[in-house]
């Protein structure tokens, strides 16, 4: 949790909790752990909430979270940013970004119709790489999106952009993976099937 004065952040993850001018209103529940970390005067400044009134969300509280549309991008997703995806520096770790794009890639694969099964056929992931525009703190609602770069014979490269709801929409970082069709069995890459190609082409 954090209050205005100090910005101390000790939780792992706070789903629903309201914030006042006088400071952090949280579930009852974390009301033992938030005294293990505050001073007496900090303490002063923490309520407990009736489980009836644990409803605000982080969603309607941080910023701009409306996702921003982008055409150009037809592969996105809105998620929260959690709690334990910071580090010791508050702000979301540099792993973090690579778990957000590997997620956008199966998403990716979904609009694609790729299925991911264990055969003998199969994507790897040959390469990716992300840029650091804008740290990400929490709370946040960030929507991630992913798009097709190119497509070549054996493998296809995907790039993704993270923009910041509290950030009012602002890209924070962006990325890419090269992707390429792998046959397990052989130990060697494979053409991309044609209809694949087509339908990869338009994502």
């Amino acid at each position: 949790v954090s209050t205005q004065s100090t910005g101390i952040h000790q939780f792992q993850e706070i789903k629903h909790w309201k914030r006042e001018p006088s400071g952090v209103i949280c579930p009852g529940s974390m009301i033992r752990n938030i005294y293990t970390q505050l001073s007496p005067k900090q303490m002063k400044r923490a309520y407990i909430v009736p489980p009836s009134k644990q409803t605000t969300t982080i969603k309607k509280l941080e910023g701009n979270t409306t996702p921003h549309e982008d055409k150009g991008w037809p592969v996105s997703v809105v998620r929260a940013v959690e709690w334990g995806e910071m580090d010791s520096f508050n702000h979301v770790n540099n792993v973090v970004y690579f778990r957000w794009f590997e997620s956008m890639r199966v998403e990716h694969f979904k609009r694609a119709g790729i299925e991911l099964a264990a055969n003998s056929l199969s994507i790897i992931l040959a390469e990716t790489t992300a840029k650091y525009l804008r740290p990400i703190t929490f709370p946040d609602t960030v929507t991630v999106y992913a798009r097709t770069l190119s497509v070549g014979q054996t493998s296809w490269v995907v790039e993704y952009k993270v923009e910041s709801g509290k950030q009012n929409n602002e890209i924070c970082t962006t990325g890419s993976a090269r992707l390429v069709f792998f046959d397990y069995h052989q130990q060697k890459k494979i053409h991309i099937p044609a209809h694949l190609k087509e339908v990869l082409s338009k994502l």
